[in-house]
């Protein structure tokens, strides 16, 4: 559980400054060890996921979460 007062959604911009790449195409392999990731539990069952791949148009498959 997060103890914040608020929590914001970043918008398009600023995921694509961030990640230096679509918003379309984002995801979390790769990223800088300071970028904080909170997903839903969910994911924790899920194999051969497919995830973005952080440059345009490039997607991974047959990912794990962990």
């Amino acid at each position: 559980m997060l103890r914040v007062q608020e929590l914001k959604v970043a918008d398009e911009t600023q995921v694509e400054q961030y990640f230096n790449s679509p918003l379309d195409s984002i995801g979390p392999v790769g990223v800088s060890e300071d970028c904080k990731i909170y997903a839903d539990l969910q994911i924790q069952g899920l194999a051969n996921a497919l995830t973005g791949g952080n440059e345009l148009n490039t997607y991974l498959k047959n990912c794990y979460p962990g």
